[in-house]
């Protein structure tokens, strides 16, 4: 049977269970709308933490009330959260519903299919160096499970939703261009199609590593550049590499920093 990989899967991340996220259906369109998806996408994904500082970010979701097989159209009832992997300490999620359960029109009584999920919590000192590649990215794994109709039988089908993370960055943010201050600007424009660039601030003459990497961690580039003390300029190409959303890091000695970048053809 064809996969239910119901966008909805976004119900991953998630927040605090201090305050619950407000859904919003007009963020889909007009009532009636069939934009069955997650906002923000994985594209798009979750906006960055800093250390030391609160986060709070809602996922938005419509999900689908039928899927389509090689027997026919059946309809999805509900679709429940099983687990999530990938979660960083200090960060946590709550969806709305609070069960996790989300029941879509075709489910009796009907549900709406939209739902949301908020996901908060405050990066410690250390985690903007911790993920599977030591450089704050924690890539998240939602493990849910929708009900399909088929032939009047309630059929549980399992599945799972990856390609979200949060991204951990320093306490400092995105550095200012100071005196002896070793920084790197985000890159411009962004999302990018063919090229774009960045802004470094060298402290010293020096050589700099450049590793991009993508959502899964998997190193796509590598490149040896040279910086002179005060501004360099860096362009990317950014054309041969497929459309999402990539990790670009900037070492130069002892210090690093990662930008965000998406790429969108």
């Amino acid at each position: 049977m064809k996969k239910i990989y119901l966008m909805f899967a976004a119900s991953i991340i998630g927040a605090s269970a201090f305050a619950q996220c407000t859904i919003t259906p007009l963020s889909f369109g007009a009532p009636g709308n069939t934009n069955y998806s997650i906002i923000p996408d994985t594209i798009a994904n979750l906006p960055l933490a800093y250390v030391g500082t609160g986060y709070t970010t809602d996922l938005q979701f419509h999900i689908q009330p039928d899927t389509v097989t090689s027997l026919g159209t059946f309809p999805i009832t509900q679709v429940h959260i099983d687990s999530v992997s990938g979660i960083p300490a200090n960060f946590s999620y709550l969806a709305n519903p609070s069960s996790g359960t989300f029941l879509t029109p075709t489910n009796s009584p009907p549900g709406t299919g939209y739902g949301c999920v908020a996901f908060t919590g405050m990066a410690a000192a250390g985690q903007e160096n911790g993920g599977p590649a030591s450089n704050g990215i924690y890539p998240l794994v939602v493990y849910y499970t929708g009900t399909v109709v088929i032939f009047s039988i309630p059929t549980p089908q399992p599945s799972v939703k990856s390609g979200y993370f949060l991204h951990i960055m320093p306490a400092s943010g995105i550095n200012s261009f100071e005196a002896g201050v070793f920084s790197v600007s985000p890159s411009l424009p962004n999302p990018t199609d063919a090229k774009t660039e960045f802004i470094l601030n060298a402290v010293n003459n020096g050589e700099l590593q450049f590793t991009m990497y993508n959502v899964l961690g998997s190193i796509v580039k590598t490149e040896k550049l040279t910086a002179t003390k005060g501004q360099n300029r860096f362009d990317l190409e950014t054309s041969t590499f497929s459309a999402g959303v990539y990790m670009c890091s900037f070492r130069m000695g002892d210090n690093v920093v990662t930008r965000r970048m998406t790429v969108s053809h």
